[in-house]
């Protein structure tokens, strides 16, 4: 009888409000915390009719077990449909209110004061008197990231952003089906490693352009999965149209600093110059990581259709914030999208495990190419910039372009020397373009010329390369000491190298 009175209460606000009240109104009602039975409506409602509760308790840990109430309880008002207000993903106020009403709050709040991990996140914090709802407000800590943002956050705010970082993470989970419980163990678990000042691999969307993935089809690497754009992915904040597939990988995070928040806070200016290097490698590995992945997809392409990956954007699920945060890159034009085929999975699964396998030297050439192939629309860019991978791959002093020229055609031509000499008259021509272009040169090129160019200088980038890895050590070598050994050594003296 009491679900049915909560049918027909739910069923008059539908009939009788406006959408914007309504919402609330119904959860409202769903949320309200049941005494009766210990839990909200909405799963007493379930559990009257027959259903089954996610729910799984951990007396040996009280922080997990009043946030595993949480989740259980107020796991339903996320499955509410969202206001479509043209923006993504919001910080939904539902939510928000239920999860301040509901009883284990306060509970939560008392033991992250007490948990060896979590209560760091809160230094100089007088723990008395947390009965009082505003010291939960009151209690406010400064958090620096190792990716270079920062924020106040809230003692009282902390049970929320957990449930809402797990429920992004649930929404967006390409690599095993886990409930939302497993979720929120796994924020919780992030929550505390960070708070010791350690990194956790924190979850992170990549958009991608200029590639398709056919329905259905995965490519997975050793800790990310490539995958087809979906409904959930466009739920995430950007202004990204282009994009066509994701990536969904981690980003290393730590917390460089953790200080009780001020009314008025030091200059940020003077944090950003104290933790500039830790920013920086934040952001170098990331894009390495991301950069290896997209150079290995283009490995397998072949030179009448390239598949070159554009990052147009990245999302991160921090645990610490109530929503996922995005970077965007400026150049949203698709210049042309390839289509993966069931063919190329395997190879560029092949590829990146040949590429993470062996230390290398060459992020720059990678990047250059990269480049290349999928950001610049002026062709003359694309040459210079695939002419300067060659040089990160060859060059040395002294003779430059000797050694690069020479270096490349005796690689990519070791047998035939009637050949290898074509190739290099070849190579030292657009060699001499490059550098025309760069210091200077009255004329140019047509456009069409360029792109015979640029298409030209690519390829033969991307095949020097790919026989890089062919020759066991050469991606660690130094470029110049790469080039000696190809233009000392004899083939079969290069492959006994010790």
């Amino acid at each position: 009888m009491e679900v049915h009175d909560k049918l027909q209460q739910i069923c008059t606000h539908i009939s009788s409000a406006e959408e914007f009240h309504r919402r609330w109104a119904i959860s409202g009602i769903l949320l309200e915390f049941h005494s009766a039975v210990g839990t909200t409506w909405a799963n007493a409602c379930r559990s009257y009719c027959g259903g089954q509760i996610d729910y799984s308790p951990s007396p040996s840990d009280k922080c997990r077990e009043l946030l595993a109430v949480l989740a259980r309880d107020l796991y339903p008002g996320f499955l509410l449909p969202e206001r479509d207000d043209g923006f993504g993903m919001t910080v939904d106020p539902i939510i928000s209110s239920a999860t301040h009403n509901h009883p284990a709050r306060l509970d939560f709040c008392r033991e992250i004061l007490k948990d060896s991990s979590l209560k760091l996140l809160f230094p100089d914090q007088d723990p008395r008197h947390i009965d009082d709802e505003t010291r939960l407000y009151e209690m406010t800590s400064f958090l620096q990231f190792s990716n270079g943002s920062g924020r106040s956050f809230q003692l009282a705010g902390l049970a929320e952003h957990i449930l809402r970082s797990a429920y992004s993470r649930l929404l967006f989970d390409s690599t095993e089906a886990k409930p939302f419980s497993s979720h929120v163990d796994d924020v919780l678990q992030d929550v505390r490693t960070m708070a010791k000042g350690e990194p956790a691999a924190i979850p992170a969307i990549v958009r991608l352009s200029e590639i398709e993935l056919p329905e259905g089809e995965e490519i997975r690497f050793e800790d990310a999965v490539l995958s087809p754009l979906s409904d959930a992915h466009r739920r995430l904040p950007s202004n990204q149209p282009s994009a066509s597939a994701i990536l969904t990988t981690t980003a290393q995070t730590r917390l460089l600093e953790i200080r009780k928040w001020e009314t008025f806070e030091r200059n940020l200016h003077d944090d950003h110059k104290k933790y500039e290097r830790q920013y920086e490698e934040w952001f170098r590995d990331f894009r390495d990581s991301v950069d290896l992945i997209r150079f290995a997809i283009i490995c397998a392409s072949t030179s009448d259709s390239y598949l070159a990956p554009k990052q147009v954007s990245a999302t991160f699920l921090d645990p610490f914030s109530p929503m996922p945060s995005s970077s965007e890159s400026a150049m949203q034009f698709s210049m042309r999208r390839e289509t993966v085929q069931s063919h190329q999975v395997e190879e560029i699964e092949n590829w990146y495990k040949r590429l993470k396998a062996e230390p290398h030297t060459l992020k720059i050439a990678m990047r250059r190419i990269l480049a290349a192939t999928s950001e610049r629309i002026d062709p003359v860019d694309g040459f210079i910039d695939a002419v300067m991978a060659w040089e990160n791959m060859f060059s040395g002093t002294p003779e430059t372009s000797l050694r690069v020229c020479g270096a490349i055609s005796k690689l990519l031509e070791p047998s035939d020397i009637d050949r290898r000499r074509t190739l290099f008259a070849e190579l030292k021509r657009l060699y001499r373009l490059r550098s025309n272009l760069v210091h200077g040169a009255d004329t140019e090129p047509s456009m069409r010329e360029m792109l015979v160019h640029r298409d030209r200088a690519i390829e033969i980038a991307l095949n020097s390369m790919r026989e890089i890895y062919n020759h066991q050590g050469f991606p660690g070598e130094k470029s110049a000491t790469r080039s000696d050994s190809i233009l000392l050594w004899t083939i079969e003296e290069l492959e006994r190298r010790p």
